[in-house]
C-alpha cells in the first residue's frame, strides 16, 4: 500500500505566509481577515490533502476516517457559528 503523507513543506510554507499577511496587516489593515482565515485554512487543506491521497492509494479506512474527521469539524463550526448567531 502506498505511504500517505504530507509533504514536510506543507505547515512551514503556510504559517510563513499566514505571518506575512498578518505582518502586513500592521500597515494595511484589511489583510488582517486574510491572514486569520488563511491560518485556519491550513487545517482544512492539509485534511484535504491526506483525503485525496489515501483515496488515490486505495486506503479506503483511512479515507472514512479522514472524512468522519471533517464532517464532525464541519459540525463543530456549524453549532458555534449557530451558537454566535443566536447571542
Amino acid at each position: 500500500m502506498n505511504d500517505v503523507r504530507l509533504p514536510l513543506w506543507f505547515y512551514p510554507a503556510g504559517y510563513w505566509l499566514a505571518l506575512v499577511l498578518l505582518a502586513l496587516s500592521l500597515f494595511l489593515p484589511p489583510l488582517r481577515l486574510v491572514g486569520v482565515i488563511w491560518l485556519l485554512l491550513i487545517p482544512l487543506a492539509a485534511l484535504i490533502w491526506v483525503l485525496v491521497s489515501s483515496l488515490r492509494a486505495g486506503d479506503r479506512q483511512l479515507a472514512w476516517r479522514v472524512s468522519s474527521v471533517a464532517l464532525l469539524l464541519a459540525l463543530v463550526v456549524a453549532l458555534g457559528l449557530w451558537r454566535a448567531g443566536a447571542r
